[in-house]
């Protein structure tokens, strides 16, 4: 998984993505760095703020079409477009019967011979499980809150959007699901949903991405709750335990992350203002909104868009899975041909900026997946999982512990050896601050020309 995650951000980022920048397929800004995430014109400039922030018309035509750069076109909608569909082709070529068997028994209720082999679920047997009836009535409630906080506060989210979001989310659960349990690598449904819902509902910008947030969050929490009940089976926990575990969890979650965030967007200082703090996620975010919200799919993806073979994503996607599938029924029978994950292939990192994890996420696999495993097998079986969750955490504690010092104004020295200017784009273009390549700045002030004399209208 992390060989193939690594694999295909590299050639994004290294290979993919300056071919485009050099020869301007999507005609965008030649001059733009070339790991830059968003539009050429900053959402804000077709924004109607006084409108809950919808589409302004008028300053749209004036500036359209919109362009983005192609890191942000390969990322933000190549990308999933492909791992959606190529989800559902290789769940239902690999693991279609399997799917089939457990519905069977989900719904009569049964346990087959190949569930019964399982020593964890003869154990499990000893506690009382947990009947459907508490799931169904905690996913009612759920429902209902949605609806109420949709449609009587600014979210302006139609309350059949509501009930459409939770149906849409148990369709993808299955083959996001299966891929989670399979390679162990959470996908999403962030900009699939949004492109659904901006074709319904255009040009709404706050509703779109309410639902997008709600569809994202309630499959990344559906498939967090499956996990943690399936580890305790594992670890023979009770199912009342868990569940409960599960739900006191989320709930805490949902309090500090709302502190958190509040804490940072008023009582931070000038933190996000720094060159340090890009805040990439938060960029890319307000980006999808002005384009996949405001703008609207029919818009950015039309006939006559530069971005309208993106479409081909959906078919791509959906045919790869097919390839090592044939190959196994016809070439030569393997377990490898399985191996050949299109949904983690096809899926990359969906930001830009620095990208120092993704060398040190795949060298820390190798060391503890192959060195550790095969030299120290034993210290692997005992420790590896605990030592996994303590690294987590300690991530976790270290990013906060910086932020917490960056905001009382203490600071670390910073050197990199191989980039002394700390610029993603440092041997590219001039770096984030130098404003005579940001057609942007230039365009959200009324101009159509750098201070270099380079256009910044797009033919």
């Amino acid at each position: 998984k992390t060989s193939e995650f690594g694999l295909n951000t590299e050639i994004t980022f290294d290979g993919i993505n300056p071919l485009l920048n050099s020869l301007n397929i999507y005609n965008g800004n030649p001059n733009s760095t070339t790991h830059t995430l968003g539009a050429y014109v900053m959402p804000s400039f077709f924004y109607n703020a006084s409108d809950n922030y919808n589409l302004n018309f008028t300053a749209y035509n004036d500036i359209a079409p919109i362009h983005v750069t192609p890191l942000f076109a390969v990322n933000t909608y190549v990308t999933p477009f492909l791992v959606i569909t190529s989800s559902i082709s290789h769940v239902l070529l690999w693991n279609g019967k399997t799917i089939y068997r457990q519905t069977k028994n989900a719904l009569s209720q049964m346990r087959d011979e190949v569930d019964s082999k399982d020593v964890h679920v003869k154990l499990m047997e000893a506690y009382p499980d947990v009947p459907d009836w508490i799931y169904l009535v905690f996913l009612t409630v759920a429902t209902v809150l949605i609806i109420v906080i949709s449609v009587f506060t600014p979210f302006s989210l139609p309350w059949w959007a509501a009930i459409f979001n939770v149906i849409l989310c148990m369709v993808c659960l299955v083959p996001i699901g299966f891929i989670q349990a399979i390679t162990g690598y959470s996908l999403n449904i962030n900009t699939f949903s949004e492109f659904i819902i901006g074709l319904i509902i255009p040009g709404q910008t706050v509703p779109v991405m309410t639902f997008k947030s709600l569809a994202t969050n309630n499959v990344l929490q559906a498939i967090a709750l499956v996990s943690d009940l399936k580890l305790g089976q594992y670890l023979h926990i009770p199912p009342y335990a868990m569940l409960a575990a599960q739900f006191t969890g989320s709930f805490i979650n949902a309090v500090v992350c709302v502190f958190v965030a509040y804490y940072m967007m008023f009582d931070s200082g000038d933190l996000l203002g720094s060159p340090q703090w890009t805040y990439t996620y938060y960029s890319w975010f307000y980006n999808m909104a002005g384009i996949g919200g405001a703008v609207g799919p029919r818009r950015f993806f039309g006939d006559s868009s530069v971005y309208h073979s993106i479409l081909w994503s959906f078919l791509v996607g959906a045919i790869a899975p097919v390839l090592p599938w044939l190959g196994n029924k016809f070439i030569r029978e393997s377990k490898y041909w399985e191996y050949i994950n299109f949904p983690i292939l096809f899926n990359v990192n969906t930001a830009g900026g620095y990208q120092n994890k993704v060398v040190m996420q795949t060298v820390v696999a190798w060391f503890g997946q192959v060195y550790v495993f095969n030299r120290y097998n034993e210290w692997y079986e005992k420790y590896m999982y605990v030592f996994g969750s303590a690294a987590d955490v300690s991530s976790a504690l270290a990013i906060l512990l910086i932020s917490i010092l960056a905001i009382y104004g203490i600071k670390f020295t910073n050197y990199n050896v191989f980039n002394p200017a700390t610029n993603v784009d440092y041997y590219c273009w001039p770096d984030w601050g130098y404003l005579d390549y940001g057609c942007e700045y230039y365009l959200g002030n009324g101009l159509n020309v750098t201070s270099t004399g380079i256009s910044c209208v797009v033919s």
